[in-house]
């Protein structure tokens, strides 16, 4: 598998950002030509500015991949020795990244532990038909302790089955995804996705450390799946950004605590990505029953417009999920396999990583929160009970806007 770290490779991106470097140049251009000097040479001073971060950027990012792809300049990142002494658990293994990767790694020699939510599973199923003896599928629910005491105990009685075998690396992959805004439903909303995204990561990695502190290499790996919604919070997504911010806080805390054990920790950020987690069905489904579970003095505020509007919102938004699921299943094949990693994965499209860049970096937060009000919020349609306080007092409208 060709692996695609950090954005896609497609040259006609790059035409845009010329586009941009002569529109900034036609301004500074003109700005030289006007008379009114403290207006003029504060446009000046700003459009520079600009020029000098986006061109920088653009020579780092390419200085980047120029030494990361140059095959005559560095070598490549050596593959680990040994696969068939190295077993790998993954969580999460039921659909999506988690299935593919544990194939991907089985084919590479790699001996698996599978951890399934259900053994029912198509993912389950589709492990345990290999009828492989470097296959091992177990049930393990990362929201119960006492579920993954007992895949611990599990997976130390396979590795001692195997005499030489020891577990080499933890993929924490395990995750689910729910869309509300935060007067919708109940509190299970955020307590669900924040169990298994987050204390999910910290429960399993808990468990089976000890198995990575005596394995056989003097060394180990722990890689955890994040997501770029970790470091930028979206209306809607409030409850699944939180639960991917633990994450990473927890990822950089873990790879400190650990290094005195020659244990790395990896985290992987991903954009959205079309598998089982941003299933339309499945998420419209759940918020239809977040709606009805809400109180009826809610639901009247915010009427059924705003309902619909925030469904149609969520719909595309899924419908933007990328397609090439091989870039993140790449990305963390090769945050395990590989002998020397970065902290980090970002797994995007170059445009997403300079727009995610300039949000967080540079555009002020009225700025931020102006876009994302336009485009995730107020395309949803006013709420019922605004429309009916500005027709009984339009002047109030006027007031907040002013503000």
């Amino acid at each position: 598998m060709k692996t695609l770290v950090n954005h896609q490779q497609q040259p006609y991106l790059y035409h845009r950002h010329y586009i941009f470097l002569l529109l900034l140049t036609l301004l500074f251009l003109l700005c030289q030509m006007q008379t009114f000097h403290g207006i003029i040479q504060w446009l000046q001073d700003t459009l520079f500015n600009l020029f000098i971060i986006y061109v920088a950027w653009n020579v780092a990012y390419f200085l980047h991949d120029w030494l990361e792809f140059s095959t005559n300049i560095l070598p490549k990142n050596h593959r680990l020795s040994d696969m068939e002494k190295r077993a790998i658990l993954i969580t999460g293994c039921d659909s999506g990244f988690g299935l593919y990767l544990a194939e991907n790694l089985h084919q590479q020699g790699y001996h698996i532990v599978a951890g399934c939510l259900s053994l029912q599973s198509n993912g389950a199923k589709k492990l345990q038909e290999k009828m492989d003896e470097k296959i091992f599928v177990i049930e393990m629910d990362v929201t119960d302790e006492q579920s993954v005491h007992r895949a611990k105990e599990k997976v130390e009685k396979f590795l001692k089955s195997k005499r030489q075998i020891s577990l080499w690396s933890i993929v924490n992959n395990a995750g689910i995804m729910s869309l509300c805004e935060i007067e919708f439903g109940t509190m299970s909303t955020f307590t669900k996705q924040m169990d298994v995204n987050g204390m999910g990561v910290v429960r399993v990695t808990k468990a089976f450390l000890p198995l990575l502190r005596h394995n056989h290499f003097g060394r180990a790996r722990i890689v955890n799946i994040a997501s770029l919604a970790g470091r930028f919070t979206m209306p809607g997504f409030v409850a699944y950004c939180m639960s991917k911010a633990v994450v990473i806080a927890f990822s950089d805390g873990l790879r400190r605590e650990l290094a005195k054990w020659n244990i790395e920790v990896v985290s992987i950020e991903p954009h959205l990505y079309r598998t089982n987690l941003v299933n339309q069905q499945r998420l419209i489904a759940e918020f239809e029953q977040q709606w009805n579970q809400s109180e009826e003095s809610i639901r009247k505020d915010y009427g059924r417009s705003y309902h619909d509007g925030f469904v149609r919102t969520m719909t595309l938004a899924m419908d933007s999920a990328r397609t090439e699921i091989e870039q993140v299943v790449g990305t963390i094949e090769r945050a395990v396999t590989t002998t020397q990693v970065e902290y980090s994965y970002t797994v995007a499209r170059y445009s997403e990583r300079i727009r995610i860049w300039f949000w967080q970096t540079i555009a002020p937060t009225i700025v931020v929160d102006f876009l994302m009000r336009k485009f995730l919020t107020d395309c949803n349609g006013q709420p019922k009970l605004l429309k009916e306080n500005q027709m009984l007092n339009p002047l109030r409208n006027v007031d907040n806007k002013s503000k």
